[in-house]
This record gives C-alpha cells, structure tokens and sequence, in this order.
C-alpha cells in the first residue's frame, strides 16, 4: 500500500520537538511507498510567500525546505491529474459544505491513486470514506471505507 502524506504530516519534521509517535510510524514505512502531493507544494509555497516580507529568514527556510522535498519525492509527487479532478468533482458535488477544496483534493488524489492518505486532520477526511491513518494516535492507524 502507498501513502499520501497530507501537509500537516510534512510538517512535523520541520519542528523542533517532533511527536514521536509520527517519527516512530514513518520509520516503519518504506520510503518509496510515501508520496506527496502538489498541493502541499502549494501550501508550503504559499508560507514561504507570506513569511517574505515579514520574517524573511523564517521564508528562506520554508523555500529550502521546499527546495529538498521537491529533491527528495521528485519520482514520487502526486500531480492534481484529469481522474483526480473528475474525482473531486464528485467529492464535492457531496461534501463541498463541510470540507476545504484542498482537503476534498486531497482525497481525490488519495482515492485515484489509492493511496492511504496520512493526515493529523482524521475528522476532516472521515465521512469521505477514504483510507486514513493519523500517525499522531497510533490507535487510530488504519479506518477502511
């Protein structure tokens, strides 16, 4: 099975004190079985852009983080392709008044690739019915739809 890591998951090896439990699960997981999306490209994109002006260092090291994820996954980020926009436009046609864009496009490009999506935000994803782990509670590993 491979795994889409959510933004919130990428995150957590930017921090000083990392959850453990995140660290422990990733350790577990073969690292070509890990993909990322474009969309947290964006994401990142966009906090590099808004730190710019006000702490310019804290931008330079979003951007060289950005720089090394885009090296480290470049075989292995996930494109917002033509099935995953006919997927979320399902999604959203369903659940658009419960959920951010960026969350149903998430789940789109988790459901077409069928990848488990990895995310700390389980309750924003549960009534979609997709794969889920959150690596911050181990007890909540795996929810099948």
């Amino acid at each position: 099975m491979n795994y889409l890591f959510d933004t919130n998951i990428l995150s957590e090896f930017q921090k000083n004190r990392r959850d453990q439990n995140v660290i422990q699960w990733v350790k577990q997981v073969e690292s070509e079985r890990i993909f990322i999306s474009v969309l947290s490209l964006g994401e990142i994109r966009r906090g590099v852009e808004i730190k710019r002006k006000s702490d310019p260092d804290r931008a330079a090291r979003y951007e060289e983080w950005l720089l090394e994820l885009e090296s480290r996954y470049a075989n292995r980020i996930l494109d917002f392709t033509r099935d995953a926009a006919h997927k979320w436009g399902q999604l959203t046609a369903r659940h658009l008044k419960n959920h951010h864009m960026i969350d149903l496009q998430l789940a789109a490009q988790a459901l077409v690739n069928d990848c488990i999506l990895v995310t700390r935000n389980v309750k924003d994803f549960k009534e979609l019915q997709i794969k889920l782990i959150n690596p911050f509670e181990p007890s909540s590993y795996v929810q099948y739809r």
